[in-house]
């Protein structure tokens, strides 16, 4: 018959046969053990997927924010944009105002 020697985590050594497993009364001690490690691990692994879908979320908000952000300071320029092409229009007329030559004709009257 072929034993096997087993290590588990908390370096308990069990040494038992391939054809009858009772080593489970051996070990009933160290089951427990493994069972809360499991459990703790379980709450933990619980903490951080809280922790993930958290910062998550806040992320979504954030980017969220920032595109409705990046919109309003595009709509913004383009609006700047447009006021200063239309001021810049209006001086260049109104200078042109001032420059030209305003010829007055002369009519006669009664000839």
């Amino acid at each position: 018959m072929k034993e096997v020697l087993v290590y588990l985590k908390f370096a308990y050594k069990f040494m038992f046969h391939y054809l009858m497993f009772s080593f489970q009364n051996i070990c009933t001690f160290n089951n427990e053990q493994m069972e809360s490690a499991c459990v703790t691990m379980h709450e933990a692994m619980k903490s951080v997927i809280d922790y993930q879908t958290h910062f998550r979320l806040r992320e979504a908000q954030g980017r969220s924010r920032a595109e409705d952000l990046n919109s309003r300071v595009a709509f913004w320029s383009i609006g700047e944009a447009l006021i200063l092409l239309v001021v810049s229009l209006g001086q260049v007329v109104l200078l042109r105002s001032f420059f030209s030559d305003k010829r007055t004709t002369y009519s006669r009257v009664g000839s």
